[in-house]
């Protein structure tokens, strides 16, 4: 499992410990996906979607561009902001 932190000035808006992959879109238009035992990698996220699945949900979050580092299966994204979609996270708690 992978433990994902997006992170904003502001805030820490997630910290989860149990995703089983991300796919998000780098600075350059291509997409990337990460899985557990990613290599290691920084890279320059571009603004658009962010989707990563956890109990067998996939779950959506609108990113900023920003930054992304990849190193033994912890994945952090530095942004300017991000929003979690409501469709995605009504009625939950956590």
């Amino acid at each position: 499992m992978i433990n994902l932190q997006i992170i904003t000035p502001e805030n820490e808006i997630i910290n989860h410990k149990k995703v089983n992959y991300i796919h998000v879109t780098l600075s350059d238009g291509n997409p990337i996906s990460i899985y557990p035992l990613h290599a290691p990698l920084i890279a320059a996220l571009g603004e658009g979607k962010l989707i990563y699945k956890d109990d067998n949900k996939s779950r959506v979050i609108s990113i900023s561009d920003g930054f992304m580092h990849v190193n033994k299966n912890i994945v952090k994204c530095f942004l300017e902001w991000a929003v979690k979609t409501a469709e995605n996270y009504n009625n939950e708690t956590g």
